[in-house]
């Protein structure tokens, strides 16, 4: 979380149980934002609760208290996402993040990148 915090994001807990606000008030006018999703048995763990700048909740009227975290996931990112897409924020990435976030999945799904990643340094400089 502090990783996060240092690259300009907001922790966001998705929480029924605190100062919360739903996905259609929820303030994307004041940048990045992590979502946090808590497990279907327990819940998002205390230390997420407690660091978290934010608390983002799904209304529900009923006997439920929340919904399954695929469900949960699934309502909160279209709503965040239609509305930033409908709105004047600058939410993509940029090109050089979009490259560091490529070469970081790169780095993690590929075994020994760092033989690829020389080889292509070496070829890059000849």
């Amino acid at each position: 979380m502090e990783k996060l915090r240092s690259d300009g994001y907001r922790i966001v807990a998705t929480s029924p149980h605190r100062d919360d606000t739903s996905p259609e008030e929820f303030d994307l006018t004041k940048g990045k934002v992590a979502l946090f999703f808590g497990t279907e048995l327990k819940g998002l763990t205390s230390n997420v609760l407690e660091q978290a700048d934010e608390y983002l909740r799904i209304p529900i009227v009923g006997f439920t208290e929340s919904f399954n975290i695929s469900v949960s996931a699934a309502i909160i990112l279209y709503q965040l996402t239609q509305r930033l897409r409908s709105s004047e924020i600058q939410w993509g990435l940029t090109e050089p993040e979009r490259e560091e976030l490529l070469l970081e999945w790169l780095r993690t799904s590929i075994k020994k990148p760092e033989l690829i990643e020389a080889a292509f340094n070496l070829k890059k400089d000849n």
